[in-house]
């Protein structure tokens, strides 16, 4: 939410029809990236807990790098909480899927999360 505070003249009518088109394709494309992002949290999700030889060499990985002991979950797309349990979870091993990607031949994913 903002507010911007103009006078009355003909050119702020202007600006203020540009800043929201911009805020409007703006918004629209951090959601697009939002989405695209936790689709490839799914997708590792989904290939690693498929074989538990993945997620036992996942386990280790995270082990080596003294991270709390926690099991990755996956979401239900329909439940909200779940994708954001997801998440929360996959940012806290956010060091241990380009480890595993390297190690792992048959991967085809790519996964590092920022902050």
């Amino acid at each position: 939410m903002s507010t911007i505070i103009v006078d009355n003249a003909r050119y702020n009518d202007v600006v203020l029809r540009v800043l929201k088109y911009d805020f409007t394709l703006k918004k629209k494309s951090y959601l697009s990236r939002i989405g695209e992002i936790v689709d490839c949290i799914r997708e590792w999700v989904k290939y690693l807990v498929t074989l538990e030889a993945r997620i036992k060499q996942f386990s280790d990985i995270a082990k080596q790098l003294q991270l709390p002991t926690k099991k990755l979950i996956l979401d239900v797309p329909t439940r909200w909480n779940s994708t954001y349990l997801m998440q929360a979870v996959a940012v806290g091993f956010k060091e241990v899927f380009p480890r595993y990607g390297e190690r792992d031949q048959g991967s085809n994913y790519v996964l590092s999360i920022e902050d």
